[in-house]
């Protein structure tokens, strides 16, 4: 797993994320796209990363409606279910790595918590099954808006 100019890693302590690729050098995927959750180490001492998900995923009850908002997060090209609570100490760090620029193994993206499946309005949703399952998991669940 390596550090491009494109990862999207400023969610992140960058101590913790330069332990992550340091002890996970060797990780990368089979084929394709691997997203994969890994504890934050027992040893790490410094700033938890802060998990903005609520929902089933992390133990929670669903989210429902009539408790989010939605709100455009940054640039992105749509809106998040959004509701009035604040994230969590994360235990874990969820990273997707992937080919990139002739490397087979670069972090496209790392963020505190489990894995959650892209937005259903992504535009880099493939497949409609890819969709229905981000439709499904987004019904239940909402990011922090604090």
């Amino acid at each position: 797993m390596r550090i491009h100019a494109d990862s999207h890693v400023d969610h992140l302590p960058a101590a913790l994320l330069a332990l992550l690729v340091e002890r996970h050098a060797d990780l990368r995927p089979e084929s394709g796209v691997l997203v994969t959750t890994l504890p934050i180490p027992a040893s790490w001492t410094g700033e938890r990363p802060v998990c903005a998900l609520w929902g089933p995923a992390m133990g929670d009850a669903p989210i429902p409606e009539s408790d989010v908002t939605y709100a455009v997060r940054g640039e992105r090209e749509g809106s998040s279910r959004m509701i009035d609570r604040l994230g969590r100490p994360a235990e874990s760090i969820t990273v997707v790595i992937g080919p990139h620029d002739g490397a087979e193994d670069v972090l496209f993206t790392a963020y505190a918590g489990p894995e959650a499946p892209r937005e259903p309005w992504d535009s880099s949703i493939s497949s409609d099954e890819e969709r229905a399952a981000s439709e499904a998991f987004w019904a239940l669940h909402a990011l922090a808006s604090h």
